[in-house]
């Protein structure tokens, strides 16, 4: 008898549907004997659609349309950036699998091959966010940085007609697109650190679909799944801050796990960064403790914001930091999530 096809829903974005495609493709290399379908979605519902201006909650909505699409039965899987779940899964849906990780750093697209210091002064590069703008002009201050909302095609569109000079996205977008063999530099972590979740592609499916979950498990990382939910508890902590000029990265060495963290002004001029290496056992201390570091280090007067009731920075000297579990909310049920998807890892059900 013909198994039936698994239908992963994406959005007309061409980057979204480049990240489900990967998804698609990880799945067919394994020789699954199901097939596997993209079903391209409608946009959202003019009910609940924003002002375009607004790419956040235009963001956001579709996200919302897209989950609902979901729990109606009209697709099995939807495919999310880590940036844009941020540790929530919503009611009705669980987590299929943590995708192993793509690059999470920024890279630079520049004519003539030029690196970042080979930018001449008054350059104008576009960037993609506030947290690399900041930190950016925190390294250099005599470039022109130019905010691109929306989709890698306007990026590019900027780049093409010549209204930026330069451009710096994230790597795994790029790679996404295909488009790795424009990037000039890829910028280390020591002078641009990414946004939590870069480079993350996370699965769901509804919660009583127990077919879509086993065909799905065979794609989860525990090594991603851990880093991402240590960077989910860091934002957790600082009050959600996604949007803010914050860069956060987690990254496995052997059992351990070593965090750093930086936030910016807008203007670049105050700095702040911390790093924390602790063992894995607990990604959610261990994001929550780096969040206390920066605390201590000033990281919300940097931003600019009032104080926040998740964590205070308190540390009797520079090794400590304070971990309260009352405070983790939404990342803890994203930790279980992870726990209870680990303990029926195995190879994919056809």
């Amino acid at each position: 008898m013909t198994e039936p096809a698994l239908t992963i829903g994406v959005q007309l974005s061409g980057l979204a549907r480049a990240q489900a495609e990967v998804v698609a493709r990880q799945l067919v290399s394994r020789g699954l004997s199901h097939s596997v379908h993209l079903e391209v979605l409608t946009e959202t519902n003019p009910s609940t659609a924003v002002a375009h201006d607004d790419h956040i909650a235009e963001n956001r909505a579709k996200i919302h349309h897209l989950h609902g699409l979901l729990l109606d039965g009209e697709v099995d899987v939807v495919v999310h950036r880590g940036f844009d779940l941020r540790g929530e899964i919503p009611e009705g849906l669980r987590l299929g699998a943590v995708v192993e990780r793509t690059s999470p750093y920024d890279a630079l697209i520049a004519p003539d091959d030029r690196c970042f210091d080979e930018l001449e002064e008054g350059d104008r590069v576009g960037v993609v966010s506030l947290r690399s703008r900041g930190q950016l002009l925190h390294y250099r201050r005599d470039l022109d940085y130019e905010l691109i909302r929306g989709d890698v095609s306007g990026w590019l569109t900027a780049l093409i007609d010549g209204r930026i000079d330069a451009l710096v996205a994230p790597a795994a977008a790029l790679e996404h697109l295909r488009l790795q063999e424009r990037v000039t530099e890829v910028f280390p972590p020591e002078m641009l650190l990414p946004a939590p979740g870069s480079g993350i592609l996370l699965c769901l499916s509804r919660e009583d679909d127990d077919l879509t979950r086993g065909r799905l498990r065979c794609l989860h990382s525990a090594a991603a799944a851990h880093e991402y939910t240590a960077e989910c508890s860091v934002m957790e902590a600082l009050g959600g801050a996604w949007e803010m000029p914050i860069g956060i990265l987690a990254e496995s060495v052997g059992a351990d796990l070593a965090l750093c963290g930086v936030a910016t002004s807008a203007d670049g001029q105050r700095y702040v960064r911390e790093e924390h290496l602790t063992d894995g056992i607990d990604p959610c201390r261990a994001g929550s403790e780096l969040a206390a570091l920066l605390l201590d280090a000033g990281v919300l007067e940097v931003l600019g914001l009032p104080d926040t009731p998740q964590l205070e920075g308190d540390r009797e000297d520079e090794d400590d930091a304070v971990w309260d579990e009352d405070f983790a909310g939404d990342v803890l049920d994203f930790a279980n999530s992870i726990e209870e998807l680990e303990r029926d890892q195995g190879d994919c059900d056809d």
